[in-house]
């Protein structure tokens, strides 16, 4: 399963209540998940894409299938088992992609670019935590609701939304053809994006890097503009709006339950750059410290005692300058605490490095 600190479990056994960017246990809400990222019964992609492109699309995937279970079972020899992840692998993502809305399937194919034979094949860390929660009979709830992350794309126009489709495509033809897929861009991988961070070297660079040119993938300058510019639409709409409201949430929270000790999970993406949770809980008044793997948590005073836990670190005062918030740093990710621990969960929603134009 999952290798985390003894830090974060520490963390988590502390609190009380376990905040997530959605409650994926809650069946309603996961059922409104689904139905919102497809098209209405028996509409497929051919009511939004030309022939030629749909096509593309489908020939492309057959393409990736077969190519992610050969690259597979060769990875993984000795793993009878190994066909099967990578096909379960690929429906998770693309399976029933020629049902997708525009947008959805705009983020499926970004996945597509990513390195998907180091993909984890344990199951969502949200998810897993949300069990947790409900196994240790903590509250849990949700920092956005199903509306909010079924229309995570407001400011682009479908016409605008199907060019970056077929742009990207473009890009996944060129990584099939020059035999560059699942290869792992170690100036854009996931565990540099951490280290960098848990460093302290990780600034708004970062995201400046066009991981369309690192493979040598270049457009005319007409579609590089356009392109571009749709990729600070996505970028507005998908981090910085979200990471504003996901902070002011966070404060609410804490400010209406100064009681309760919480144990936050938010996507890694909305961590990093300026605008940031972070950024934004800083400017609010938010103290944030860094706590290391060999530093000791104190558990709340009444931890153990009853069911509802005190502040993990009591305020001096009633403003929220005087709350702190502590970063733990794992091998991994980092976590957060104070009245609440803020944990970095790694996993995909299409809120963390988009692979189009300059990515962020």
């Amino acid at each position: 399963m999952f290798t985390v600190s003894d830090r974060v479990r520490e963390a988590f056994s502390y609190s009380d209540t376990v905040l997530l960017e959605i409650d994926l246990r809650n069946e309603e809400t996961v059922k409104r998940l689904i139905k919102c990222r497809n098209l209405k019964r028996k509409q497929t992609t051919a009511s939004y894409l030309n022939p030629k492109l749909r096509q593309r699309i489908k020939d492309f995937m057959e393409k990736f299938r077969r190519t992610l279970l050969n690259c597979h079972q060769k990875q993984e020899e000795q793993r009878p088992e190994s066909y099967k992840i990578a096909e379960d692998l690929y429906e998770s993502i693309a399976g029933s992609w020629d049902r997708k809305r525009p947008e959805w399937l705009l983020f499926a194919l970004y996945q597509l670019c990513e390195n998907f034979l180091n993909r984890p094949t344990t199951p969502m860390l949200d998810v897993f935590l949300a069990n947790k929660a409900y196994e240790e009979d903590k509250q849990i709830h949700a920092i956005e609701t199903a509306h909010e992350q079924c229309n995570p794309v407001a400011s682009l126009s479908q016409e605008e939304i199907i060019f970056a489709i077929n742009y990207t495509v473009h890009y996944l033809e060129y990584l099939h053809h020059t035999k560059k897929l699942f290869q792992t861009n170690n100036q854009r991988s996931l565990s540099a994006l951490v280290k960098d961070y848990r460093c302290g070297t990780l600034d708004d660079r970062y995201f400046e890097i066009n991981e369309y040119s690192i493979n040598g993938f270049y457009m005319d300058e007409g579609e590089k503009l356009r392109a571009e510019k749709i990729q600070r639409h996505l970028r507005e709409d998908i981090i910085a709006k979200r990471n504003e409201r996901m902070a002011y949430r966070l404060h609410r929270l804490l400010s209406k339950n100064p009681q309760i000790t919480i144990f936050s999970a938010i996507g890694t993406g909305h961590f990093f750059g300026n605008g940031s949770i972070l950024h934004h809980l800083h400017n609010i008044g938010y103290i944030i410290n860094s706590v290391k793997e060999d530093d000791v948590l104190d558990p709340p005073r009444n931890y153990g005692k009853a069911k509802t836990f005190n502040s993990l670190w009591l305020r001096d005062h009633p403003f929220v300058s005087n709350v702190s918030i502590e970063i733990i740093e794992i091998n991994s990710s980092s976590i957060h605490s104070t009245n609440f621990f803020l944990f970095l969960a790694v996993f995909y929603y299409a809120v963390g490095i988009l692979p189009f134009a300059d990515s962020s």
